[in-house]
């Protein structure tokens, strides 16, 4: 006895001529999830920020050691930015007309929002008053020092928590 099949050539072109509208209605219904997805998120970002702010507004309402503040303490008010870490200098090289190159250590200056080279000619400048963006993969910086003088360099990591800075490296000018 020779087998029925289990779909007839009707039923299969029923399905396929089906087809463009169950799809059309899969992409209504996925946009109505984005949606939804998306306007949760943005009551979620909002509820956030405001228990943030009177989380604030009642931690500044308590003095220094109390109970009150002690028990506010203990809530997570969530993610916290770390100080960035210090980005070492591996190594100064002076060159002629006052330039030095400037080498780092990799794995230095995390979480920084910025890196600055900073340097002072000693003697000359009583502070760290010359800065220029870190190049991470090395740089040369134009000090204007006199030949013979001494210039120090450091790092200096910040970020929203602080500022890092690296100890000091000193080198003469050629």
């Amino acid at each position: 006895m020779a087998r029925q099949p289990d779909v007839t050539l009707a039923q299969l072109q029923r399905v396929v001529t089906g087809m463009p509208g169950l799809e059309q209605g899969l992409k209504k219904k996925k946009s109505a999830l984005s949606k939804q997805r998306s306007a949760l998120k943005t009551a979620s970002e909002k509820a956030d920020r405001s228990s943030k702010r009177w989380f604030d507004a009642w931690s500044g309402n308590f003095p220094a050691g109390s109970a009150e503040l002690a028990a506010l303490s203990q809530i997570d008010t969530g993610p916290h930015t770390p100080a960035p870490s210090p980005l070492v200098i591996n190594t100064v090289t002076p060159s002629a007309g006052s330039h030095f190159a400037e080498a780092y250590a990799s794995g230095g200056g995390n979480h920084a929002t910025t890196l600055h080279l900073q340097w002072k000619v000693v003697v000359v400048d009583a502070e760290f008053g010359h800065d220029t963006l870190v190049v991470l993969a090395g740089q040369t910086a134009a000090t204007g020092a006199a030949l013979g003088a001494d210039v120090n360099f450091r790092t200096k990591a910040h970020n929203s928590q602080g500022t890092t800075y690296r100890a000091e490296k000193t080198e003469t000018t050629l």
